[in-house]
């Protein structure tokens, strides 16, 4: 089967490119389509014969919410604090009480919480998704409802929480993103996707809202976790390596700007870098990934390495400086603190 990957423009009014690559073959083709401007009348708007719902409202989820919001999507949020979903209903989202609520009023869901254990208490809690889509079931099987999974989780727990979706009549896609706050802010993240895909083309108007690209893998649910896991370890060490460079530029009495400079002058310089190197250079750690979160993900990554056999020595030592980071109480801050406890390791 063809696997596909979507380039969407920010602003749906815009033309873009949808390149099917055909992997067998290796022939590409692009396909010019065109999205037409949203129209104030919303009976004349396209994206809102579906009613979308949304699962969790925090850092990244509450900036998906408004680009759904801002390019004309009937949106339904929850959230576990309702008054997050606040100034959302103010701007014209319906807010329920419950997951089950919204996997019962909408036609796709998406979840966004904050990780593996988080997603199960959302699908099989008792006021959960399964509990709406049981209910949905048993008074109609006319259409089938979506459930798009964006959670970093690991590929048995989205696979268990597919066989759920799909055995109560549902379709599944994983959907997990790559890209910070900052990303977020600009619809430019990037999701890697897995599963149904014909849920994944009805879900085209949400993913145009909220990313820059999209790529479908394959029907095999877990492929987007296991890319997601491994690209999420590489950042993650990454980060450690600018964190113990850096900390040993200072340990050196060098200038700490001087060694960033000359790093935007290697065939190292990348925007990750950089723009790492500068926080740790200014101590202003602005928030863009979570230090915790990222942690976590190395974590994920470990046990699948650990499943499939994989030595994982650079990750269980980035690891090391993760956790040493969560001791000193900088869990809740950006990723490139991670520097301070590469500092702290040196004395």
């Amino acid at each position: 089967m063809n696997k596909l990957a979507v380039k969407s423009p920010l602003k749906p009014s815009l033309e873009f490119s949808q390149t099917l690559r055909n992997f067998d073959t290796g022939q590409t083709v692009k396909v010019k389509k065109k999205i037409k401007k949203l129209k104030k009348k919303k009976k004349k708007n396209p994206v809102v014969s579906k009613k979308i719902g949304f699962i969790g409202l925090g850092m990244m989820g509450e900036r998906i919410v408004r680009h759904l919001m801002k390019t004309g999507h009937n949106v339904s949020i929850w959230n576990r604090t309702p008054e997050k979903g606040r100034r959302f209903v103010i701007d014209g989202a319906h807010q329920y009480l419950t997951p089950a609520d919204v996997m019962f009023n909408c036609d796709i869901t998406f979840c966004c919480v904050s990780g593996p254990e988080a997603s199960r208490s959302v699908m099989f809690g008792e006021t959960g998704i399964l509990k709406g889509l049981e209910r949905y079931k048993s008074v109609s099987v006319s259409v089938s409802k979506g459930y798009v999974e964006m959670t970093s989780i690991d590929p048995i727990t989205s696979q268990e929480i597919a066989a759920a979706i799909t055995s109560n009549g549902g379709k599944y896609l994983e959907a997990p993103f790559r890209g910070s706050r900052k990303l977020a802010d600009e619809g430019c993240l990037l999701l890697l996707c897995a599963g149904d895909l014909e849920l994944f083309n009805k879900s085209e108007s949400c993913l145009c809202a909220i990313s820059k690209n999209a790529w479908y893998l394959s029907r095999n649910i877990g492929s987007g976790s296991k890319m997601n896991i491994t690209l999420s370890m590489l950042m993650g060490t990454t980060h450690a390596a600018v964190g113990e460079a850096m900390a040993l530029v200072e340990n050196c009495n060098l200038s700490r700007n001087d060694f960033v400079n000359i790093l935007s002058m290697t065939s190292l310089a990348c925007p990750l870098l950089l723009e790492t190197g500068h926080s740790m250079v200014s101590y202003s750690f602005v928030h863009n990934n979570t230090l915790k979160y990222q942690q976590q993900d190395m974590n994920l990554a470990l046990t699948l390495g650990f499943e499939k056999q994989q030595p994982m020595m650079m990750t269980t030592a980035a690891n090391e400086m993760y956790k040493e980071a969560k001791r000193m109480r900088l869990s809740d801050r950006d990723v490139s603190t991670v520097f301070l406890a590469a500092k702290s390791e040196q004395q």
